[in-house]
C-alpha cells in the first residue's frame, strides 16, 4: 500500500493587518514542521496577503503534496506583530 498524504489544514483570520506569516506547528512537540517534511512545502509562509491560508494541497489526487495524519496548529502573525494560533487541528 502506498503512503498517501492528502490532508490539509486551513486558518482564516479576521481583522489584523496583512501581510501575514503562517507557520504550521506539530502539535505533539510544539515545533514548526520542517520544510523537508513534504514535497513543495514552505514553512513558515511569509508575506502572504490573503487572510486565509491552507497548508497541503487538496487538489492533488496522487496524495503527495498534502499533510500526513497527525495533530497540527497554525500560527499567524500579522504586520503589526499580533499573533494568533489555532486550537489543535487533527488531520
Amino acid at each position: 500500500m502506498a503512503s498517501i498524504t492528502n490532508g490539509t489544514a486551513t486558518m482564516k483570520v479576521t481583522g489584523g493587518q496583512g501581510p501575514y506569516q503562517y507557520t504550521l506547528i506539530d502539535a505533539t512537540n510544539g515545533s514548526p514542521v520542517p520544510e523537508t517534511a513534504y514535497a513543495n512545502f514552505t514553512n513558515p509562509v511569509n508575506n502572504e496577503t490573503n487572510p486565509e491560508f491552507t497548508f497541503g494541497d487538496s487538489t492533488d489526487l496522487n496524495g503527495t503534496y498534502g499533510l500526513a495524519p497527525g495533530s497540527y496548529r497554525i500560527k499567524c502573525v500579522d504586520a503589526n506583530g499580533c499573533e494568533l494560533t489555532t486550537p489543535i487541528l487533527v488531520v
